[in-house]
């Protein structure tokens, strides 16, 4: 009995000891074969997170399909799908099966949030923890197709770069491609129609992407629309890319502060420089000058750096473009001349004898040391307004090449270069990186082109039909400017398309204050919109008061004046492309109109200055502004107002003199208040004007030398009122039909004899 029961248990020994043999080797087996589902790699642990960002309950659909890939890319997916279930517990791999299951549901905890991981904690198997994920947080296909589509169409750039913007639309199509995918067939016929709806779809891609763009892209958003057939969404990044790579500039934190301190001050005119600096500018070229811009990091104690790379300075090899590759921003300048921009050349006529052209150059040669600055969107604007102020084009060599070729640069307008000459006359127009030529020598225009050529290398667009957010239409009897285009996009992005327009800018006899409404959360909207409708100033003189008066809330709006802000916008759905009209057959004679509006401001008591001049029929120069001081009386207000008209009327005459314009005659100006019309003419200081500030005397020393010349006008028909108040739809429709302005795509309900002047 003894001996049978030490056999029985030495035998009990010998089998154990066989067993446990077979399991070693067989783990052995799956630990060394990669594709078996039980390999677990020596690196892979219970606190490995797979997927970022975890999954918070409203992103279960990419965090799923990450995890997916994480998980297949593993050899472990068949734990949380079910299709490998648990084997017996006599099965060899029972023991590695719940080793593996535990390590995945160790994978999940990690790639979810702490209260979801709490919530799963006690489940035994990944596959019950997977399901139940499924259960609680996929929404139904047809609810987030919805979804997807909705954010698809809704959708837009904002202060995101071209990148990040392509992005986001990319992981929804990608989503919505995952729902609803193209289906597959053999059939010929089947294959046919499914390549055109592959087609179709690819063009919505392009379609919904380029209307999701900043107003900055709309002129080469314009060109790739007029494509035939549309490129591919790859391609059309790629031009995006290139063409955002020209905006960024290296420049140093000084010249930013200077650009900040610049891009709120008011230029000349009125309606070009004064928001040219926050505009959203069309061309969307900005202007490189690496190897002339010094970016102030590289003057100072890195002079000395050397690269025994590639044997260049002002850096080391730990930072060598050409070892380690170019970053994103800078892979244009791979090559050793860099990248030359694409530049622009138009044209437009002022009549059928003479020419307009723009054209834009970029310098060689970008520091490496500059590629390393980044602009945010902020600083780029700032870096645009101190371009403009700047002249940020090369001076020193455009200066030099103009005058070489018999070019005087204008005392009024920096900008701007002419020549006069017996075979005619031709001027230059220079913005940023832009070059606007126009005049009746064409030969001299094509001289100077190809010495611009020579020097910077240009590129010729044809006729100028859209500059900086402007929509040029021409015919011989003259030149139109709207921003029918701009304006529609900007009702588009409010969700104004289908509103009720409305016949005035500005409610009649409002009044706007600090304190009226309550105060917005977030004033980032309204100062957004009211940015865009003071750039719409430059075009629609009509909206000027309303868009002055709101632009004094910025600091601290109110929901009252996003209310005026969105009505300005229902009163330009009216008339979208209604805009400035330059006659062909116009006199060449200066008038104006000047007027004010006495204590307007209910928080300052400040009085509101209008004022516009005329060159024949033609609207040329207009202002809306509160003044800068109290006025004790309305004839003190319309004196100051009178003050400021003859400034511009002045240098109105220093301009048409570069421009080589006679006015030997003196300009009109219109008041209605007799009372400043007698202190301008009296040259006698007495008791009732003694107060005022001797600068407002300009109006009488311009009476006396023959250079201004004052007359009455009835208030009716004093036209510098539409920019002093809110009026009612009768006089406010009167004044605006006053301002020369037309509306050429006006349907035939409309005004037809404004439309027939611009008729070929």
């Amino acid at each position: 009995m003894s001996m049978e029961s030490n056999a029985s248990v030495h035998g009990g020994n010998h089998g154990g000891g066989h067993i446990g043999t077979s399991s070693q080797a067989h783990n052995k087996g799956y630990q060394n074969d990669t594709l078996n589902p039980y390999f677990l790699h020596p690196n892979e642990n219970p606190g490995l997170i797979l997927v970022t960002p975890p999954l918070s309950g409203t992103n279960y659909h990419s965090w799923s399909r990450a995890m997916t890939m994480a998980l297949k890319s593993k050899n472990k997916l068949r734990f949380v799908n079910g299709s490998l279930p648990r084997p017996d517990d006599e099965d060899h791999d029972s023991l590695a099966w719940d080793r593996c299951n535990t390590m995945i549901m160790s994978w999940i905890s990690n790639a979810v949030d702490a209260d979801i991981s709490q919530s799963v904690l006690w489940m035994d198997t990944a596959s019950e923890i997977w399901q139940d994920l499924k259960e609680r947080f996929y929404q139904g296909d047809v609810f987030r197709i919805s979804d997807i589509q909705e954010e698809i169409y809704t959708l837009k750039q904002g202060d995101n770069s071209i990148s990040a913007y392509y992005t986001k639309m990319k992981k929804l199509w990608q989503e919505l491609d995952n729902f609803r995918p193209i289906p597959q067939s053999n059939c010929v016929y089947n294959c046919a129609a499914i390549a055109k709806m592959k087609e179709y779809k690819d063009s919505d891609q392009v379609i919904r992407f380029l209307k999701g763009l900043n107003e900055q892209y709309y002129a080469v958003r314009s060109q790739i629309m007029l494509m035939d057939p549309l490129p591919t969404i790859s391609k059309v990044y790629s031009l995006l890319v290139q063409q955002e790579r020209q905006a960024i500039v290296p420049v140093d934190e000084s010249k930013l502060l200077a650009a900040n301190g610049y891009g709120n001050s008011t230029g000349r005119g009125d309606s070009y420089n004064s928001y040219a600096g926050r505009s959203q500018s069309n061309r969307g070229r900005g202007y490189r000058g690496g190897g002339r811009q010094s970016t102030g990091r590289g003057n100072h104690g890195k002079g000395n750096r050397y690269c025994t790379h590639c044997g260049q300075t002002n850096h080391v090899i730990d930072d060598c473009w050409k070892k380690y590759g170019y970053p994103p921003h800078m892979q244009h300048l791979q090559n050793k001349h860099g990248a030359v921009n694409s530049c622009t050349h138009a044209n437009a006529n002022n009549g059928d004898d003479e020419d307009t052209q723009t054209v834009t150059y970029e310098e060689e040669n970008v520091d490496s040391e500059a590629g390393k600055m980044l602009l945010t969107p902020a600083q780029q604007k700032a870096l645009i307004a101190l371009l403009q102020g700047s002249q940020s084009l090369p001076s020193h060599s455009l200066n030099h090449i103009t005058t070489n070729s018999g070019y005087k640069q204008s005392k009024a307008d920096y900008s701007l270069f002419t020549k006069q000459s017996n075979t005619g006359f031709t001027a230059i127009l220079v913005y940023v990186d832009d070059l606007v030529l126009g005049g009746t020598d064409i030969n001299e225009i094509n001289n100077i082109k190809s010495l611009l050529d020579a020097k910077f290398s240009i590129k010729d667009l044809g006729q100028l039909k859209y500059f900086l957010g402007f929509e040029v239409a021409r015919s011989h009897n003259g030149i139109s400017l709207c921003q029918r285009k701009y304006i529609l996009d900007l009702l588009q992005d409010t969700g104004l398309l289908a509103a009720k327009p409305c016949s005035t800018p500005m409610q009649p006899q409002i009044q706007l204050h600090k304190g009226s409404g309550i105060l917005l959360s977030d004033p980032t909207a309204y100062r957004r919109l009211i940015g865009r409708l003071l750039y719409l100033t430059h075009t629609r003189p009509e909206i000027s008061y309303a868009v002055s008066k709101l632009s004094q809330f910025l600091d601290s709006p109110t929901d009252a004046h996003m209310l005026a802000g969105l009505h300005i916008l229902r009163f330009l759905k009216n008339h979208p492309g209604q805009g400035l009209f330059f006659s062909s057959s116009s006199s060449l004679t200066l008038k104006g109109f000047s007027d004010s509006d006495w204590g307007a401001c209910p928080d300052t008591r400040r009085s509101t200055t209008g004022f516009c001049f005329f060159l024949g029929s033609s609207l040329i120069s207009w202002k809306s502004k509160k003044q800068t001081v109290v006025s004790r009386s309305s004839s003190e207000a319309e004196y100051r107002a009178l003050a400021q008209a003859t400034c511009e009327g002045q240098w109105l005459l220093y301009l048409l003199q570069d421009l080589c314009i006679p006015h030997d005659s003196p300009i009109i100006l219109y008041c209605d208040n007799k009372s400043a019309m007698h202190i301008a003419s009296n040259p006698v200081f007495h008791e009732r004007t003694k107060h005022i500030e001797i600068d407002c005397h300009v109006v009488r020393d311009k009476v006396q030398a023959n250079v201004l010349h004052l007359l009455p006008v009835s208030s009716k028909e004093q036209i510098a009122d539409i920019f002093t108040k809110s009026l009612h739809p009768g006089p406010f429709q009167t004044l605006q039909s006053k301002l020369g302005t037309i509306d050429i795509h006006s349907s035939l309900r409309g005004d037809v004899a404004a439309t027939t002047q611009m008729k070929n």
